[in-house]
């Protein structure tokens, strides 16, 4: 299906590859027009991108336009992490967000849950995370298990978790969670009124029960028909582009979890088992969840057996393969087209699967060039939902072809190569950033030729644009390339 070459805008939570050029990639491969802010506009990891100066952007990008894709939290905070840290009053805030009545053409909206993670790590939260960080986190988890259960112990629990929490910060964290609620509930109005179409109010980094899964309810109670509630962050704006590419037409997916069980398993930074991940995405994408008979195309998920590992945090690697899983089956379900299948690698969360992906005189037994979409980064949602935006695109043809192939060797060397193998390699072996960095026209290039021989795109370089190992963008080139 061929998709008109209508202008829409995105104004993404950041400038990081993955909030900002991965959503841009995906429409050109669709042969959508999409217009994006400069990455300077968007500031960084320390510095929030300016409101006015965002929204000034924003009323000059939409003349003429048919829609647009926006983060709330960019709109009203400066970034996604600028609203974790934010101590603004909400009378500005909702001032921000109101002046999208004014902008005329179609609106698609999206806005991300304050997270509430179990770490020490503070770069993305308020600085004195990394002493109470863990115990806001066990404080958030036992309250809410108290208020589902009644459970004294639960209570006995939380109360304690509190009080090894100073009062000031205690307060502070409470406060700002109250602010960004009130601006998500806000947001809901505007989608009652009709000015934007789609609401996705998606959960970061969550679990099972916390304050965030409170203030979930409180949403899913109030949310008026148009507003979606599921896990997800990063890849919101992928999935919203293929939303925009689908324009309407409202295909069905179905889903195969391999193994089976696996498809049932809750993975790490989520809150329910993977199937519904997968059904809460194709919903976000405006597609249908159905059985396989009745199904366009399938989403096969390359599942856990025993629980998601975490290859950036070397977590539950052992439990991945407990039972064992028959990669071999699974390989040749991915290499039948019967119908087009999207790959949503997500045995691991950070990269893809080491042995699905492992060199093999064969390559890795099945076609990626040939999937409908794949992907395997982060979350299971940030996976799930990459992938169905680029089968959103594929569908169009795909419209630009060597944009698709672009595409999908980015993923392959990104989310498979870096985040899989290279990442945790060169941080054992304790080089820095820009010593990394050299690496990706020599070794990580040739680690990609002996995994992916053929596939006609190679790595010339890479980067890390902010400043952390976490992201990393790698720039490919089409055809052979020659050595200096």
């Amino acid at each position: 299906m061929q998709h008109g070459r209508s202008r829409w805008v995105l104004l993404p939570l950041d400038a990081r590859p993955c909030t900002r050029d991965l959503p841009a990639a995906i429409g050109r491969a669709g042969g959508l027009d999409l217009v994006l802010p400069p990455a300077g506009l968007l500031g960084d990891l320390e510095h929030p991108a300016d409101p006015e100066r965002v929204w000034s952007w924003l009323q000059e990008a939409c003349a003429g336009a048919e829609g647009a894709i926006v983060a709330l939290d960019t709109l009203v905070h400066g970034g996604l992490v600028p609203a974790r840290r934010s101590f603004e009053e909400v009378a500005a805030m909702v001032g921000r967000l109101a002046r999208l009545r004014t902008l005329g053409c179609r609106l698609l909206g999206f806005a991300v849950t304050m997270r509430i993670p179990d770490s020490t790590v503070a770069d993305e939260e308020p600085a004195w995370w990394a002493d109470y960080g863990p115990m806001v986190h066990r404080w958030s988890v036992a309250s809410d298990r108290y208020d589902q259960s009644g459970d004294p112990t639960v209570q006995a629990v939380a109360r304690a978790a509190r009080a090894a929490v100073p009062d000031a910060l205690a307060e502070e964290f409470l406060a700002r969670r109250a602010r960004n609620f009130a601006v998500h509930l806000a947001s809901l109005d505007l989608v009652r009124e009709g000015v934007l179409e789609c609401l996705c109010l998606t959960q970061d980094d969550c679990t099972p029960y916390g304050f965030n899964q409170a203030e979930k309810r409180r949403l899913e109670a109030l949310a008026p028909p148009g507003t979606l509630i599921y896990p997800g962050a990063d890849e919101v704006a992928s999935v919203l582009v293929g939303r925009v590419l689908l324009a309407g037409d409202g295909p069905g997916l179905a889903v195969e979890a391999w193994p089976e069980e696996g498809g049932r398993l809750v993975a790490m930074y989520e809150d329910r088992p993977l199937v519904q991940t997968a059904a809460g995405q194709i919903r976000a994408l405006g597609a249908r969840f159905v059985s396989a008979p009745d199904a366009e195309a399938i989403l096969v998920l390359n599942a856990p057996a025993g629980a998601q590992g975490d290859l950036a945090l070397g977590l539950h690697l052992d439990r991945v393969d407990d039972p064992p899983r028959s990669l071999d089956r699974l390989r040749a379900r991915l290499a039948r087209r019967d119908k087009p299948v999207i790959l949503a690698d997500v045995a691991y969360a950070n990269g893809g699967d080491p042995a699905l992906w492992r060199p093999r005189e064969d390559g890795p037994g099945f076609d990626p060039m040939g999937l409908a979409g794949m992907a395997a980064w982060n979350t299971a949602g940030n996976t799930i939902g990459t992938a169905l935006g680029m089968w959103a695109a594929w569908r169009t043809g795909p419209a630009d072809p060597d944009a698709w192939e672009h595409l999908v060797a980015e993923r392959l060397a990104d989310d498979v190569l870096y985040q899989g193998w290279a990442r945790q390699r060169w941080k054992s072996k304790g080089l820095g950033l820009a010593a990394a960095a050299d690496l990706f026209p020599t070794e990580f290039r040739e680690q990609f030729s002996r995994i992916f021989p053929g596939i006609g795109w190679l790595p010339v370089g890479g980067r890390f644009p902010w400043r952390r190992w976490f992201e990393a963008g790698v720039d490919l080139a089409k055809g052979p390339v020659q050595d200096a």
